[in-house]
């Protein structure tokens, strides 16, 4: 039963809205009610906007000397139909001023919503991997997704369609092929938003050669600290199983640094 002493925007099953007051026993009347107070951009009103800032850094110095500097930027917003992410990341290390890692990826994606859950959308991403051989590799690719669950603490959705790739070497062959590309997006927040888990990842299958698989993804926690900040720790992998010569086919990355929501 809800109960309510000042009114309360209803926003119904056919996406009217409506001030509601609930009283005793009008449950019933209000069945068809999707969400109560919705935010802009479910309200049709407008566009939501969010993002966050994660920053790891790793400085040793005297018997050994090492420095390593993470960085990652996510930009997203949300209108009732419509659906844009923006997202960079990059790694940076060396030892003894010998560089020993570095590399870049930088992607975005538009989301249109054909329905509650179901969305049809468009994505490219451009990596960057000089210890993999890679000078660049770019995707382009559109498909159809389903976000299955769309909640303030859970958010999962997957997606799938074809893709092109474009591979760009520092030594080998360049190469470019169709693929079919994948995405999975989860994100759920326990013991009343004390701990946050995570999981990303993204996907592209050669239809060409069919041995030829590439993942990347992203899992982790996030822990607030105070305010709009946050611990991270996470891994970070990527995955070819046909890497350049002399190269291994996994790398993983192990994160532990702060990050900022805004």
């Amino acid at each position: 039963e809800i109960l309510s002493d000042v009114p309360i925007e209803v926003m119904r099953a056919d996406g009217t809205l409506e001030q509601v007051t609930f009283g005793a026993g009008d449950y019933a009347r209000h069945a068809d009610a999707e969400y109560l107070n919705p935010d802009a951009a479910r309200a049709g009103r407008g566009t939501v906007f969010d993002g966050r800032v994660n920053l790891s850094l790793n400085v040793t110095d005297g018997n050994s000397e090492n420095e390593r500097l993470y960085g990652e930027l996510e930009l997203k917003a949300r209108a009732q139909h419509h659906r844009y992410r923006l997202g960079a990341r990059g790694t940076r290390a060396s030892e003894r001023d010998t560089l020993t890692a570095s590399n870049w990826l930088a992607d975005g994606q538009y989301d249109r919503f054909l329905g509650d859950r179901r969305f049809a959308y468009a994505r490219t991403s451009f990596q960057n991997d000089r210890f993999r051989d890679l000078r660049l590799r770019s995707t382009l690719g559109a498909g159809l997704g389903y976000q299955i669950i769309d909640t303030p603490d859970t958010q999962l959705s997957i997606q799938a369609g074809p893709h092109y790739v474009v591979e760009d070497r520092y030594g080998r062959e360049d190469e470019s092929y169709g693929a079919a590309g994948w995405g999975i997006r989860y994100a759920q927040w326990l013991w009343s938003r004390r701990l946050q888990i995570f999981h990303e990842q993204d996907g592209f299958w050669s239809l060409e050669e069919t041995d030829d698989v590439v993942v990347r993804t992203r899992t982790g926690l996030r822990l607030p600290v105070t305010g709009e900040l946050h611990a991270t720790a996470q891994l970070n992998l990527d995955y070819d199983n046909t890497p350049a010569l002399g190269r291994t086919s996994t790398d993983r990355t192990w994160l532990l640094g702060l990050g900022y929501t805004f």
